[in-house]
């Protein structure tokens, strides 16, 4: 997932917007954003290093 697409999905999640409804709109799989969510928590980027 890009981080553009993961700044929109946080954005949307800020908002209340439900997970379905923003994977959906996103066209990505309820588990692609799961897993994106707790590797941004974890401070982890999409290249699987910590980010700085």
């Amino acid at each position: 997932m890009s981080e553009d697409t993961l700044a929109v999905a946080l954005a949307r999640l800020g908002l209340g917007e439900s997970v379905t409804a923003i994977t959906r709109h996103l066209g990505i799989g309820r588990s692609t954003l799961y897993r994106a969510l707790e590797l941004h928590l974890a401070g982890i980027n999409r290249d699987g290093l910590a980010a700085s």
